[in-house]
């Protein structure tokens, strides 16, 4: 009789231990947001200072220095838009759209392509201000142009987007954050490149707390 006894405690203790762990800690999956959390829309635009060159699409031209189009030092503007989720109070994604205008040396490089933007709160858990200072990344596919006065002089096809920076949810109220952003965005492709420095306006909307 002492022995089905014992048989039948060793097969509910592991089973009571792990009902108890279990209300104990769930993953994470009960944590209640308290900044942002659901739905999430935003925008940001600004100053952009930077570099374009390149070439036209065409193999016979490119690479050399006669088809060549450099704006040099440019200044114009870089700006985005994107829709997404909030998965925790430290971590957001969306899918959106970035818009690029570059001028310098008389030609003017414009583009624009579709972006992932995965966004993250790194120091949440010191609390305080610092958990409205994040870091997001853009990763897409666009298309960049120059052209001089009414000429196209460079092409750069479909090119791989990159960006990396920082923002801070300065103001912040009924679901809206609104803060200063600084970041630097790359274009490459085989016939054209681009280097683009920002410093802009960031407007963003959570559905919740």
């Amino acid at each position: 009789m002492k022995k089905p006894l014992l048989v039948l405690a060793c097969l509910l203790y592991p089973t009571t231990v792990f009902a108890e762990t279990s209300e104990e800690w769930d993953g994470g999956f009960g944590a209640v947001a308290e900044r942002r959390t659901g739905f999430a829309f935003g925008v940001d635009a600004g100053l952009g200072l930077g570099n374009a060159n390149g070439y036209p699409n065409d193999a016979v031209k490119l690479n050399d220095p006669r088809y060549e189009a450099d704006t040099g030092f440019g200044v114009g503007g870089l700006g985005r838009a994107w829709l997404g989720g909030t998965i925790r109070d430290w971590f957001s994604f969306g899918l959106g759209m970035e818009m690029l205008s570059l001028k310098g040396n008389d030609i003017t490089a414009k583009g624009y392509g579709v972006i992932l933007r995965p966004e993250i709160y790194p120091l949440w858990s010191l609390g305080r201000a610092y958990r409205d200072l994040g870091a997001y990344a853009n990763f897409g596919l666009g298309w960049l142009t120059a052209r001089r006065g009414s000429a196209d002089v460079a092409d750069g096809g479909s090119l791989g987007m990159f960006g990396v920076g920082l923002f801070h949810e300065t103001f912040r109220g009924y679901h809206l954050a609104i803060g200063p952003t600084a970041g630097c965005s790359l274009y490459f492709s085989e016939t054209m490149k681009a280097t683009v420095a920002q410093l802009g306006l960031r407007v963003s909307f959570t559905s919740g707390p």
